[in-house]
């Protein structure tokens, strides 16, 4: 598996020299959105909560000592099970 294959799939170019920055995972994350959720007509407050989680991952990502380049599916199940046992999903 690349760096990034979660994310990356085609759908985030990583800048050349620097890889996948946050900004960039975000920015892709926002366009993905825009595109996808609801048939690329998502209410502007459903695109801001997505972004918000989206945020937080990276934020906890970063918090665990993990490069952006290096994330994997099993990140996202990690970070999936840390806001389970928070009480803050489902």
């Amino acid at each position: 598996m690349q760096p990034a294959a979660v994310l990356q799939n085609d759908l985030i170019e990583p800048d050349q020299e620097t890889g996948l920055t946050e900004d960039r995972v975000l920015e892709s994350f926002a366009e993905i959105l825009n595109l996808d959720i609801a048939n690329g007509d998502a209410r502007p407050d459903t695109i801001r909560a997505y972004k918000s989680n989206m945020r937080l991952f990276v934020d906890w990502y970063r918090e665990q000592g993990y490069n952006i380049n290096d994330i994997r599916e099993w990140h996202i199940k990690q970070y999936r099970q840390h806001m389970i046992n928070r009480g803050l999903a489902r």
